[in-house]
């Protein structure tokens, strides 16, 4: 017999059973989990795991943002927080990857721009490696990895942005 609560549930939170229990979770905690679930990461981590890794997760922002600011960082915290990024990024390209995928596939302008892009510079760079593409196949590939390149324009902007007190002074 499941619990039954007579009291409404805040916007901010969301229920869900796990093993027979019933747990409050906030939004970003049920984002996180439907993410991981989405992205086929659960066979490699349980829900189980993850469920018992989202306290640390969302307790890493705090750590990492001390651990950046920390000039006396020690090796595990500096380990740890390539380790977020690295993570985060990962997150970031499936994501991508799995959201424009399906909008690219049906885009008639990028696979033309593609095969322009071959009969300009593409022909060149397949001899120049060596490579035996016809204009199709380059265009196959170039559409399969468009998202992923605009995965790694969106990482090397906001790695710029980032340098720009810096440079600013």
């Amino acid at each position: 017999q499941k619990p039954v609560s007579t009291e409404p549930e805040p916007l901010t939170t969301a229920r869900f059973e796990f093993k027979g229990r019933f747990k409050q979770q906030t939004n970003l905690e049920a984002n996180l989990l439907e993410i991981i679930k989405n992205i086929g990461v659960t066979e490699a981590i349980t829900m189980k795991a993850a469920s018992e890794i989202l306290p640390t997760l969302l307790s890493l922002p705090t750590t990492l943002h001390e651990t950046i600011f920390n000039p006396h960082a020690t090796s595990h915290e500096l380990l740890v927080l390539i380790s977020a990024l690295s993570l985060f990024w990962t997150l970031i390209f499936q994501i991508l990857h799995k959201t424009l995928t399906p909008y690219i596939q049906r885009q008639s302008w990028l696979k033309e721009a593609m095969g322009r892009e071959y009969d300009r510079v593409g022909v060149l760079m397949c001899r120049a490696l060596s490579v035996n593409w016809t204009r199709d196949r380059y265009i196959e590939i170039m559409v399969r990895d468009w998202p992923k390149m605009q995965g790694i324009y969106l990482q090397h902007f906001v790695g710029g942005a980032l340098c720009l007190p810096a440079v600013l002074g």
